[in-house]
């Protein structure tokens, strides 16, 4: 009876693994093109490709030597269910003196049903601030806006 009990909850128990999003999920949920509104006359455009790749779009002059990065966390575990990815993109710009980097926490949340739809979430978009010659150092939270390019209307939407 004991074996049964326990076969039967292995087996209920692993339909919900199924309904997670692992790490390859999340990336491919996120791929697009996306802009990073800084303010209103700053944007930087940007691609997180399928394969997990990000690609600086433009290369105007305030962004001239802009490289993005991407990371995945989420807790693991060997026994059960992990914890759902979140992507850390950090796109930096600066000189020999001085370095600013933009960082964008986000995920794909999945919601309940089977015709329910992949939707990203903005959890956070911050930016950080190295000035070495003059000892500064400072981090903002100030209201930057993520939009992607939305295929079916042609247009950005605004996600955060």
């Amino acid at each position: 009876m004991t074996r049964l009990f326990l076969a039967i909850a292995l087996f209920v128990s692993s339909f919900s693994a199924f309904a997670s999003l692992d790490q390859d999920e999340v990336i491919k949920g996120l791929s697009g093109r996306y802009i990073l509104e800084i303010d209103s006359d700053t944007a930087l455009h940007f691609l997180i490709r399928s394969n997990g790749n990000v690609q600086v779009l433009n290369q105007n002059d305030e962004f001239e030597y802009t490289k993005g990065d991407i990371s995945l966390m989420n807790s693991d575990s060997d026994w059960g269910m992990s914890g759902l990815p979140v992507a850390h993109l950090v796109f930096g710009e600066g000189s020999d003196e001085e370095a600013r980097d933009f960082h964008i926490l986000m995920t794909v949340q999945q919601d309940w049903g089977d015709d329910a739809k992949d939707e990203i979430a903005v959890i956070a978009v911050f930016e950080t601030f190295n000035d070495g010659p003059n000892g500064y150092s400072s981090a903002d939270t100030a209201s930057y806006k993520v939009k992607k390019y939305n295929k079916k209307t042609k247009k950005y939407d605004t996600l955060n």
